[in-house]
């Protein structure tokens, strides 16, 4: 029935500020920074007659009165709440995008069930375990060097650095448990990438599908 365009200019400052003392100051100006938004308002009237208005952040939809168009919403799961994700125009033969990145994450955000096959990748033991092993390395050699202390009188300087070693090792472990760490979130950051892509994926299908199904 009617679609309106409507541009906002925000503008806002960063910075600035100073002083000033009885010996001089600095006071630097403030940056003043712009950007513009905009809201695309259609008005429609359903195939039962009822008037419906719905609106969108882009400029980009080119319509006119009289055009017939479909509007294709997706849903999470059993979510009463949804959004607009492709506006068709039949007239055009035109297909639009109409949903925005931050509604584009929220849908293609890991659910309990894809969050709990992430924490399956633990990031905690990666790092306990080397130590572990440090402290393991170091009680036997240490428990070891005292026994052999006294049974080898000629080798007590041997075994003394040996121990000290044994201890002083600690960096090496500590390296080793903070590779292991960054591997394990390495790992996670692309698990969570590879159950976004899917979901995004499964998204599209039924998008895909959907505008295939208006004919």
């Amino acid at each position: 029935m009617d679609s309106q365009k409507h541009t906002q200019s925000h503008i806002y400052s960063e910075g600035g500020g100073g002083y000033v003392g009885p010996r001089g100051g600095r006071i630097k100006a403030p940056t003043v920074k712009s950007y513009n938004t905009t809201r695309h308002d259609i008005f429609l009237r359903l195939a039962d007659g009822r008037e419906e208005h719905v609106h969108f952040p882009l400029d980009g939809i080119a319509l006119r009165n009289g055009n017939a168009i479909s509007l294709i919403a997706a849903f999470r799961g059993d979510s009463p709440n949804g959004h607009y994700v492709r506006l068709c125009n039949h007239d055009t033969g035109t297909i639009y995008n109409v949903l925005d990145d931050t509604a584009w994450q929220a849908m293609t955000a890991p659910n309990p069930t894809d969050l709990a096959s992430l924490k399956e990748i633990k990031t905690g033991y990666s790092f306990l375990l080397p130590l572990a092993i440090w402290l393991v390395i170091s009680l036997l050699t240490i428990a070891i060097g005292y026994y052999l202390y006294g049974q080898l009188p000629g080798s007590r300087e041997l075994i003394t650095k040996v121990c000290l070693y044994a201890i002083l090792s600690l960096p090496l472990f500590f390296v080793a448990a903070l590779l292991m760490v960054h591997g394990k979130s390495k790992q996670r950051r692309a698990a969570r990438q590879g159950i976004n892509s899917r979901l995004a994926d499964e998204l599209n299908e039924k998008i895909a599908a959907a505008i295939a199904a208006l004919g």
